[in-house]
């Protein structure tokens, strides 16, 4: 606790962990594929970077690296005979969509027709060229030389802070959860205000406010930008940090800690896995 580089080192990977995290359970099949799992081996590569930190290694540990590196390999081989299968929708756009022409990429990259269908439909309505799917990027991944250069190492936390200045809370807010990026998606930012509530115990907080949410997600063309939308991200933080210190007393923005109780099915693994955390 005592080290302040260790410490932001954790914080920048748990940053990571959280993008790469949503990079991959919310990717598109099609560009998983053409990207030969990109998102995933970043997945893997940030998670066992904070294990090494934190010194855990165990059978655990070895059998979830082991069913990634399994996973990934397994995907990659077939990824050519899949864009192929996918191809042919994309080239034929009249073609009718059948599940048993896609049996393999649902079966690989472990999805269900339906989420295919509407991810294949979704090109056919942009026209994009079917070109486009014939060649795959197999991009070997380096977390050294690719986020920890070029998005936790991008210094412009000076740049947020000066811009933010009108609110201590909303700079906090910033930093907490998109580090160095001067924009977000805005459905991205309202996540994070949603998450941010429910860990002060606020659980009918977001879907109190999501009509209000709804329109200024509009009004910023669901872009939300430090320099372009300061007064948004400054007003709508400290509204709910009122909220919170009028209902709970206490900040968990300020103080980081969770203020909520109760059995979380989703952190089972982790705690029976890794007793030693």
């Amino acid at each position: 606790m005592k080290d302040a580089a260790a410490i932001n080192d954790m914080h920048n990977l748990m940053y990571l962990f959280s993008y790469k995290t949503h990079q991959v359970f919310q990717a598109r099949v099609i560009h998983q594929i053409i990207d030969q799992n990109w998102d995933l081996k970043g997945f893997k590569a940030v998670l066992t970077k904070m294990l090494d930190k934190m010194d855990i290694k165990n059978a655990a540990t070895a059998k979830m690296e082991k069913y990634l590196d399994k996973l990934i390999n397994s995907q990659n081989m077939q990824s050519s005979s899949c864009i192929k299968a996918i191809g042919s929708f994309l080239r034929k756009k009249g073609k009718e969509i059948d599940a048993d022409d896609l049996t393999n990429p649902i079966k690989t990259y472990q999805t269900r027709f339906e989420f295919l269908r509407d991810d294949i439909e979704r090109y056919r309505l942009q026209n994009i060229p079917h070109q486009c799917f014939q060649v795959l990027h197999p991009w070997a991944y380096d977390l050294e030389s690719v986020d920890m250069k070029y998005i936790v190492n991008a210094n412009l936390e000076g740049q947020i802070c000066k811009i933010l200045s009108k609110s201590e809370d909303a700079q906090l807010f910033w930093l907490a959860f998109f580090k160095p990026q001067l924009t977000c998606a805005a459905d991205e930012f309202f996540e994070a205000i949603r998450q941010l509530a429910e860990i002060n115990g606020l659980n009918d907080y977001y879907a109190l406010n999501y009509k209000e949410f709804d329109i200024m997600m509009e009004e910023c063309q669901y872009v939300i930008s430090v320099t372009d939308n300061a007064d948004i991200i400054c007003n709508v933080v400290d509204k709910l940090i009122s909220v919170i210190m009028e209902r709970v007393g206490i900040s968990a923005l300020r103080h980081q800690f969770k203020l909520y109780d109760g059995e979380f099915k989703a952190g089972a693994f982790s705690e029976d896995a890794l007793p030693n955390i």
